[in-house]
Order: structure tokens, then C-alpha cells, then sequence
């Protein structure tokens, strides 16, 4: 089975090159394995994720999803090209960190990144509450998110982002063997330079996110996420 050929993630038309020192876990599931022998090649397309893995792996993701305990994540770290699979490791007044095979984490309030850990450039914390709040409720709303993350030499800096919601219609996105009509939220956040980045979520009729494409800052760029379970 060539995992490179059948493993694709989703949204951004493109080839990225994954780093050897990017390699998950190989003895930790099947789906672990699969994910680490992407290798060379994940190729990025709108609303693939999941649905695209096909033949044997996608027989093992299933498998890994129905035996897993809790929920799974699986994406990509674009810009630093890094396949993840995120399991729950830890919660703490609804924000609930998120841990790879390789041990490097992902802090969520409602599926929205609140903080990372372990990629570089890191985002220490990333106010969350507005934008959950608007895409659990699905609102056209308005609101501040602060930000401090680390800059290129590992220095502290920090940002306030006026943000809006906005929704702009619904789509089909397959996420394992299940079709889901889900609302398509986008986010624009304008910073004091005038400069504009967009966010975009994929929920359910109760809210819960269950696809996503979120900026999280000037280093780490756009983390793609899927909820498979």
C-alpha cells in the first residue's frame, strides 16, 4: 500500500514536503503508522481530510476511530508541513489540550485553537472565547482576540485582532464514512496594520465544529483540522 498516494488532508491547493524529524510514532496505532509514512508528500485539497484516504488505510483509520477512546483530530500543520493526529490528554475549565504521538499539543475551548506547544514559533495563549462562542452559535458578531506567541528568534510578542463572523452557505464534507451537511463560518481578523487573515469553521446543527482552517499566528500560519469521531 503506498501511504503517500493515499493519504491526502484538506483545503489549499498544494504540495507540501514533510520533514523526517516530522515523523510520528510508528508503534503507537495503525493510523500512527500511516500518517508517519506520508513521507514526502501530503497533498492539501478542499474538503478531502479523511474522505480521502482510501483501500487499506482507510480500513485501518476506521478501525483506529471506532476503537479510540474519546475524540480524534487528524490534519495538518500547514507551513511547517506536519501531519497531526491529536488525541484529548487533559481538560481544564472547558479548554481541553490536545497531544500528537510525538508529543507536541494543541489547546482548544470548543474546538477553536486557543494555544500550541512544541512547533516553533509557538502561540502561548490565542483568546478563543469570542470566536467560540460566535461559531457554536453560528452569529454574524463582532469581537476582540489578544494574542501572544513567539517570534523567530523566540522572543515574546503580542497582538489584538478585531475580528467578525460571518456565515456563507453549507457544505457536504465527508469526515471517515459519514456525509455531513455542515455550516461554513468564516472569520476576518484585521490587526492594527490594516493587514487581514481569515479563519474558516465547519459546524453542525448544535454548533460543534467539526472541520476547521484556523490562523494561529505569523509562524505557525493555517492548522487544518478534522473531527473524525
Amino acid at each position: 500500500m503506498n501511504w503517500r498516494a493515499s493519504i491526502s488532508l484538506a483545503l489549499v491547493a498544494a504540495l507540501l514536503l514533510s520533514c523526517g524529524s516530522n515523523k510520528l510514532d510508528k508503534d503507537s496505532s495503525p493510523l500512527m503508522a500511516g500518517v508517519s509514512q506520508v513521507g514526502q508528500m501530503l497533498k492539501i485539497r478542499k474538503a478531502g481530510g479523511a474522505d480521502a484516504i482510501k483501500g487499506d488505510a482507510a480500513k485501518q483509520l476506521q478501525q483506529f476511530v471506532a476503537k479510540a477512546p474519546g475524540q480524534v483530530y487528524m490534519g495538518a500543520v500547514e507551513e511547517a508541513q506536519l501531519p497531526l493526529v491529536l488525541q484529548p490528554a487533559e481538560t481544564n475549565d472547558g479548554y481541553v489540550t490536545w497531544v500528537s504521538p510525538d508529543k507536541r499539543s494543541i489547546t482548544m475551548l470548543s474546538g477553536v485553537i486557543s494555544a500550541t506547544r512544541g512547533y516553533g514559533g509557538d502561540v502561548l495563549s490565542y483568546d478563543a472565547r469570542g470566536t467560540a462562542n460566535a461559531v457554536s452559535n453560528r452569529q454574524a458578531t463582532s469581537y476582540k482576540r489578544t494574542m501572544r506567541f513567539l517570534g523567530p528568534q523566540y522572543e515574546l510578542k503580542g497582538a489584538t485582532l478585531s475580528c467578525t463572523t460571518e456565515t456563507v452557505g453549507t457544505d457536504p464534507v465527508k469526515i471517515v464514512d459519514t456525509e455531513r451537511q455542515l455550516i461554513h463560518i468564516v472569520e476576518s481578523c484585521t490587526d492594527q496594520g490594516g493587514g487581514t487573515i481569515k479563519s474558516e469553521y465547519w459546524v453542525d446543527n448544535s454548533g460543534a465544529i467539526w472541520q476547521s482552517r484556523q490562523w494561529i499566528g505569523p509562524q505557525l500560519g493555517y492548522i487544518f483540522l478534522q473531527r473524525l469521531k
